[in-house]
């Protein structure tokens, strides 16, 4: 946390995009205005009645310097000019930082702008490789002036700034670079806006602006890096917690507990792990199981005490001392003397002990906590039950202090300066505890120098040792300190690169100081955390892109950060750097100080355990699919998440930071890439998300359960009954117009991207508003900015509804005329939607008008809702015909082909007598994810009879009968289906039958068969023969060996009586069969190969018409 105006000025600029200087929409500041350690939930009076004065001044117009405009190039002399304000003050938020001075300004009192225009080309900049550089400069130090550069005017986004004073200790100038090679700057005009910070009329500022050389590359490393990649350079792999838990886990701290390691399968896991950021209500603990790999990670949630309890801002610290096994978890109590709320637990969690928190008078921000020996001489008054010291260190703009605790934490020592102004800037990193008790805490920027705090003697005195070579540079530093007190101090430069040098003597000397970046060209980095194990040995993990430009703390910033991680074996003469999150980002855009876009706030951390593995803990500001590839649905650009998901990254492989665990030499294998988060969807009724209940937050009331009134169960869109607007609507598990504990009301948000563009080429996003409190609901909407959280320009009030109750809901109509009349539904998957990848926010108005906080959110943060409206109709339904003679069919015994030119494959197949053994089925398959449908179709005949067709045991009743047709030309048509049936194996059966039973043919619709039967029918041989009274036809029947039966039927004319004999190829009678009704019916099975004889007997006294069909049973 930076919390003061001064402390950070130099970041506290936001992004002008859509604004008027110098005042903006009181709303959107309200609600996109996040307190500079950027929980994004805190906003103090002072703020909101800052913003209040500010909503009422007059816009004047900008008011110019002497002389009020020029133009550089590649080869002109300096521009010079001077400030024309009349002086004053432009404090700006005086606490947090969160309105700043330049939003407070007034043209002409308090500001004044200089309009640069920088001619060329961006490709003549590079190749000249200069920059312009913009210095302020006055003589009287109480003076106080601010620097903001803006591309185009006043209206545009922030691309340098500058804000020396208390903080840094730079007095009596300003200075900021334009890179006009960097694609977010460029060339063309710029707003030079000087703010009157605390200046009087006693002087004027005088400026210049200049043609630089650009800052030349960094020299190599002592050690040039190897071509390839060490044996044993490490492996890691990233978890994120679970969908809804810790997704505001900002400036995170990690811990490992070697007390409690616990082995698996012979695999010690090196400990237990603690994680704590943001303003969780609880501490994560994690435990991790190397018998599968990766490793596979159970998160847990403890609850904390006195860390939720009520505070103006906070500032979350984690620190376990891996010798004892405590951790304690702190939370800073905001911008008071009063320090911090601190709580430790010894058994990871189970229960918390609160203790004093901090040494008076503390200071106000930044605190960090650490433990470890005591250095000798050990002083007087140590508890004997608590072996090891514990610190508490904070800073107050211009100085910082530290205390230490002689009982484990429970209770300190008085506060002790480590420094003044006059030697350092108040910010400062993590401190860190040597093996002999040394104390080291590193800071950004002691005079030119990044330096090395250091006491040897338990925090009485400190000494300053700057780190020679560095340059004073924006963020922390971090050190690490090996088991024979090698220091590694690793840190972001002033060139932006990420670098690491080491001292053996303390900090007295520097040596490989190495730009640990270099390697993967990383241009611009930050958060380092650095842990070692054998003095030889040391990790530094930060988040890096290769996209440079000093704008990369600007929203405007077009870089893409990952998580990479360096290591060395040899005592920092070579380092090993890799992307520990490849094809994963942490971040896309800026990573700020100010506004949405600072969601990753200042810092994480980083431990080693007990095995000594390397863990990081860090926070992760890009989570959703759109987000980690760049593209949302449709291929529109995505935009980053600017959350802050906990997240661990743990060594999989290679060497340890211990030499005595190392693994066997070998190749490290690579771990799994992380699978995708899944996309959203497609809607065509409406429902775009649903969300569990229970997961609603309430910052200010934590121990009082999700409140039911902001906990969102559904979120829809609809089109008016008369079709002239849309409709949002958010259901809530149980709403009312009561506010829940500790709120005033609330924000609730339905928010979507579209197919159109803005003026910058970006896709518009547009979202719905519902305002409650007591008094009632207003209901708004408006186009939206996902970055900033918050609308652009105006809303425009509307109407819509509000439901209490179980399920209560709250809608806001929208009129399509407003939003570009997009077509509603659209009917392809290609076809832009009116509504892309939505989701509903709910903000709590947490106190009288200045605080507000995201506590819901639907779906959870990393997804998005299903697109809407799209309604593409459903592809028909494949479908699939067989005929009777289809080889997937099985038939028994008995079934006959009988061409015909009316059947569906020119033949249909009939099976005739009562043998209750004989069938006939199809077994098949419908789809995944389909409904299928069988149609059965048949004929009827005079002859016809009946059969029981049945689907998966369900029967139907079939009659064949009809009044006209013959036994060998039935009527063809009738069908039978059995529809609905869903996915999976069935089989229709034949059974029962009597009579004439008939196939023509089986349609499958969404469904297939692969049925292979192992037997059927043979081919069939028919002959129409007239024969007279007593007279016998005899015709010959060849069997081959692959035959198992041989059917016959024989038919008469008027039914008059027959008779029918099967003859063997031996001359033995076989069977024989009278007719019934006209019909005799012969079905045997075949004992040998051959010429069968079938004879037809006329039992008649007159002549008959006789039809035979014979067909043999063969194997397949």
């Amino acid at each position: 946390m930076k919390p003061t105006a001064k402390c950070n000025r130099r970041f506290n600029s936001s992004n002008r995009t859509n604004q008027k200087a110098p005042a903006a929409s009181l709303f959107s500041q309200l609600i996109s205005c996040r307190a500079l350690n950027s929980f994004g939930v805190l906003i103090t009076l002072v703020c909101v009645l800052a913003l209040l004065s500010v909503a009422f001044i007059a816009l004047p117009s900008v008011h110019a310097s002497n002389p009020n405009s020029g133009s550089i190039a590649l080869t002109s002399a300096p521009l010079t000019w001077q400030g024309t304000a009349t002086a004053g003050g432009a404090i700006g938020d005086p606490l947090l930082g969160l309105v700043t001075a330049e939003d407070m300004c007034i043209e002409g009192k308090t500001c004044d702008t200089f309009i640069l225009t920088i001619n060329g080309t961006v490709a003549d900049w590079v190749n000249a490789k200069k920059l312009v550089h913009v210095h302020l400069g006055w003589t009287i130090p109480v003076q106080d002036f601010d620097l903001y550069i803006h591309k185009g005017d006043l209206n545009g986004p922030i691309v340098a700034d500058s804000g020396n004073g208390a903080t840094n200790g730079i007095l009596g100038r300003e200075d900021a670079d334009l890179d006009p090679s960097s694609p977010s700057i460029g060339t063309g005009t710029f707003a030079v806006h000087v703010v009157y910070w605390s200046a009087t009329a006693a002087e004027q500022y005088s400026a210049t602006a200049s043609v630089e050389n650009a800052p030349a590359p960094p020299p190599p490393g002592p050690t040039p890096t190897p071509a390839t990649e060490p044996a044993g350079t490490p492996r890691f792999y990233s978890y994120l917690t679970p969908a809804g838990v810790a997704d505001d886990a900002g400036e995170p701290s990690i811990g490992v507990n070697w007390k409690t390691e616990k082995v698996n399968g012979g695999i010690p896991d090196g400990g237990t792990v603690t994680y704590y950021g943001g303003f969780l209500s609880y501490m994560l603990r994690a435990h991790f199981n190397d018998t599968f790999s990766p490793a596979k990670i159970a998160w847990e949630k403890k609850a904390l005490t006195v860390a939720t309890a009520p505070r103006l801002l906070g500032d979350p610290i984690l620190f376990t001392d891996h010798q004892t096994g405590r951790t304690f978890v702190s939370q800073e109590m905001g911008l008071t003397p009063a320090g911090s709320t601190m709580e430790f637990t010894d058994n990871d969690g189970e229960s918390f002990t609160p203790s004093e928190g901090s040494g008076a008078p503390s200071g106000i921000d930044h605190q960090t906590v650490a433990g470890g020996p005591y250095h000798a001489p050990v002083p007087t008054g140590v508890n004997p039950l608590y072996p090891n010291s514990v610190w508490y260190c904070s800073q107050s703009i211009a100085d910082a202090v530290c205390s230490i605790s002689l009982d484990g934490g429970m209770t300190f020592g008085p506060a002790v300066p480590m420094y003044t102004l006059a030697d350092c800037g108040g910010i400062h990193g993590h401190i860190k505890i040597g093996p002999d008790g040394t104390a080291y805490v590193p800071n950004v920027g002691c005079g030119a120098n990044q330096a090395l705090v250091v006491s040897e003697d338990n925090g009485v005195t400190w000494n300053i040792r700057p780190v020679t070579g560095s340059a004073a540079s924006d963020r922390d530093p971090s050190v690490a300190v090996g088991t024979d007190s090698t220091v590694y101090f690793s840190y972001q430069n002033a060139d932006g690169h990420s670098r690491v040098a080491v001292s053996r003597d303390e900090g007295l000397t520097w040596e490989n100081d190495t730009d640990i970046g270099a390697q993967l060209g990383i241009k611009n980095s930050l958060f380092h955390a650095a842990v070692a194990g054998d003095g030889d040995r040391a990790a530094v993990a930060f988040f890096g892109t290769t996209t440079g430009g000093s704008d990369y703390a600007q929203p405007s910033f077009t870089g893409v950060w990952y998580l990479y991680i360096a290591t060395t074996y040899d005592r920092g003469k070579t380092w090993w750097t890799q992307n520990a999150t490849p094809n994963d980002p942490i971040q896309r855009g800026g990573i700020c100080t100010t506004g949405a876009c600072r969601n990753l706030l200042d810092f994480f951390g980083a431990e080693v355990d007990k095995e000594g593995r390397v863990l990081v803990g860090y926070d992760d500001g890009c989570v959703s699919r759109a987000c980690i590839t760049g593209q949302k649905s449709y291929g529109l650009p995505a935009v980053n998440d600017f959350i802050a998901k906990a997240a661990i990254s743990r060594q999989t492989g290679g060497k340890r930071m211990f030499a005595a665990y190392d693994p066997p030499a070998g190749p490290v294998a690579q771990p799994p890439a992380i699978p995708l988060p899944a996309g959203s969807g497609i809607s065509c009724d409406g429902l775009v998300a649903q969300d569990p209940t229970g997961d609603a937050n309430n910052p200010e009331a934590p121990l009082s359960g999700s409140p039911d009134n902001f906990d969102i169960t559904a979120v829809n869109f609809n089109q008016s009954g008369d079709k002239q607007s849309l409709v949002t609507t958010i259901t809530l598990k149980n709403y009312s117009a009561v506010p829940a504990p500790a709120t005033l009301g609330g924000y609730y948000r339905v928010v979507w991207a579209t197919g159109q563009k803005d003026a910058a080429g970006s896709p518009k996003y547009y979202a719905t508003q519902v305002t409650t409190d007591p008094t009632g609901s207003l209901y708004e909407f408006g186009q939206y900015n996902p970055g900033d959280n918050a609308f652009v320009g105006s809303t425009t009030t509307t109407t819509g509804t509000t439901t209490a109750g179980q399920n209560g809901t709250l809608t806001v109509d929208v009129p399509l005329s407003a939003l570009g009349n997009p077509a509603i539904p659209v009917t392809t998957t290609t076809a832009l939607p009116a509504v892309i990848e939505p989701y509903a926010i709910v903000y709590a108005h947490l106190e009288v008008v200045s605080f507000i906080a995201a506590v819901e959110r639907a779906p959870d943060y990393g997804f998005f809702g299903s697109s809407w409206a799209v309604c593409v109709p459903p592809p028909a339904p494949t479908t699939e015909c067989l005929d009777d003679s289809d080889s997937r069919i099985s038939y028994s015994d008995g079934w006959h082909l009988v061409n015909a030119t009316n059947a569906s494959g020119g033949h249909f197949r009939f099976h005739s007598g009562k043998s209750p053994d004989h069938s006939a089925s199809l077994t098949f398959n419908v789809a995944t994810g389909k409904t299928g449908k069988l149609t059965y179709y048949y004929g009827t005949s005079t002859k016809g009879g009946t059969a029981d067709v049945a689907v998966d045991g369900v029967t139907r009743s079939v009659s064949y009968s009809g009044t006209s047709g013959g036994i060998k030309d039935p009527v063809l048509g009738s069908k039978i289906e059995f529809a609905n049936l869903p996915a999976g194996t069935h089989t229709l059966v034949f059974k029962n039958m009597s009579d004439a039973v008939y196939v023509d043919g089986f349609c499958l619709e969404s469904s297939s068969s692969n049925s292979r039967p192992a037997s059927g029918p043979g081919a069939t041989t028919s002959s129409s023969n007239n024969l007279s009274a007593g007279q016998q036809l005899l015709n010959n029947l060849p069997i081959d060996t692959n035959a198992t039966a041989i059917s016959l039927v024989a038919v008469s004319t008027s039914n008059l009586p027959i008779k029918l004999a099967l003859i063997s190829p031996t001359g033995a009678l076989v069977q024989t069969a009278d007719s019934v009704n006209g019909v005799a019916v012969i079905n045997a099975p075949v004992s040998q190969s051959g010429t069968y004889i079938v004879k037809t007997i006329n039992l008649s006294l007159g002549p008959v018409q006789v039809w035979t069909a014979a067909t043999p049973t063969v194997k397949r």
